[in-house]
């Protein structure tokens, strides 16, 4: 008897998740691009210009992009020029420098865009970096650099944006990190700038229920850009372990289902092996999903809380190994 239930419950559970794949995977693929204005912000290398060529290809009318460096902005432009012509698109793209910690250069320059390219539709709020270390190692200057660009900045660009964005609406799309889920060794102080940012996405979400403006969160795991190479540096031993339980992601990959899932309706998105667990334990709190991805989260749960607990015994077992060595 005992059997039977398990086997039918696991059937169950295999069916529902496969529908509610099929079910995003079909909303996925009517999102459109053309006509949009989209911003970013943190677009000149990695994901922000894996962004950027998603528009290009998908013809969006305008992409403004935002970084701190003009060098960097303008090899970005040279290579989105070429990649137009491959693609034979009409988008118009611009570049704009600005450091995103400062308030009033940032706000003059999305207000600057907004008068030269129109209403934005799109904006992604990209600008962000990852420092790995113990929090012994950390320094104070890396801990404030951390949360003033990871947190108190997009907040602050969040607020303006959605005063500019109220009468057209649009979509607002936060890049968080799978570390803003479940924090490890070594991201002490990262992950407290995700989780603040993750927080500040559900409780936007409740203040714009029902309104035109929607709002996304993506939840990246590591991808192969120059700021994962650069973390990658001084980054601990036991931190490279525990990441390699997840691929190295291409950033055109994390971009392309970032953008789609978030114009289709998506509120959160994950990625990988991991990424459907992880969304069902991070919803929990959450605003629910839809009605069948609610159903598939509930069904799924205990399954999601068993593979959890047997992954941070793993962790704690590698953290206690690497202790006792040093030792």
């Amino acid at each position: 008897m005992w059997a039977n239930l398990v086997i039918s419950y696991i059937i169950l559970v295999f069916v529902v998740n496969i529908a509610y794949i099929f079910q995003k995977k079909i909303l996925k693929s009517r999102n459109k691009l053309t006509g949009c204005h989209v911003l970013i912000i943190g677009g000149s290398e990695g994901l922000g210009y894996a962004f950027a060529k998603k528009c290009v290809r998908e013809n969006a009318i305008h992409v403004s992009i935002i970084s701190r460096s003009k060098l960097k902005l303008e090899k970005a432009m040279n290579k989105l020029i070429l990649y137009k012509e491959k693609y034979n698109s009409c988008t118009n793209i611009s570049i704009h420098s600005s450091d995103a910690t400062n308030t009033v250069d940032i706000q003059q320059t999305i207000s600057n865009i907004c008068k030269l390219n129109g209403n934005i539709n799109v904006c992604i709020l990209n600008a962000g970096f990852s420092v790995a270390r113990e929090l012994n190692s950390t320094t104070i200057d890396d801990i404030e650099s951390l949360f003033r660009l990871n947190a108190i900045s997009t907040v602050v660009i969040a607020q303006f944006l959605l005063k500019l964005m109220k009468q057209e609406g649009g979509t607002l799309l936060f890049v968080c990190s799978e570390s803003g889920i479940i924090a490890t060794y070594g991201f002490s102080v990262y992950a407290a700038t995700k989780f603040a940012i993750r927080g500040f996405v559900d409780a936007l979400n409740m203040e714009y229920y029902n309104s035109n403006i929607h709002i996304a969160i993506t939840f990246p795991p590591a991808i192969d850009t120059p700021g994962f190479h650069k973390e990658n540096l001084g980054k601990p031993a036991l931190c490279k372990k525990i990441e390699s339980t997840t691929n190295l992601f291409s950033a055109d990959k994390i971009a392309d289902k970032s953008l789609s899932y978030a114009l289709c309706g998506e509120k959160y998105i994950t990625f990988g092996k991991f990424g459907l667990p992880l969304l069902y334990l991070l919803s929990t709190t959450s605003q629910p999903l839809s009605i069948l991805g609610s159903i598939a989260q509930i069904i799924s749960l205990p399954i999601c809380r068993l593979a959890m607990i047997c992954f941070q015994f793993w962790f704690s077992a590698l953290v206690g190994k690497e202790k006792y060595k040093v030792q």
